[in-house]
């Protein structure tokens, strides 16, 4: 999980069978780096992550820290 996220930061998305009806579309993002441009403040926390030149909405507890060695 991200915690204190910045824009800018690269996150991994992980994701299992468990997902929410509504976070579906995240099973086909499972495992891919991406970058945060979007960081909610608000009681959602689900943060704005580009992969591939599109901007997702994925939850906080699906987004995992890339070291800059990854």
């Amino acid at each position: 999980m991200v915690f204190d996220p910045k824009i800018g930061q690269r996150v991994q998305v992980v994701c299992d069978e468990r997902c929410g009806a509504e976070y579906r579309y995240l099973l086909s993002l499972d495992r891919k780096i991406g970058t945060l441009r979007v960081v909610a403040r608000s009681k959602s926390r689900t943060h704005g992550v580009e992969i591939d030149g599109r901007i997702y909405a994925v939850p906080r507890g699906n987004l995992r820290k890339v070291n800059k060695n990854d």
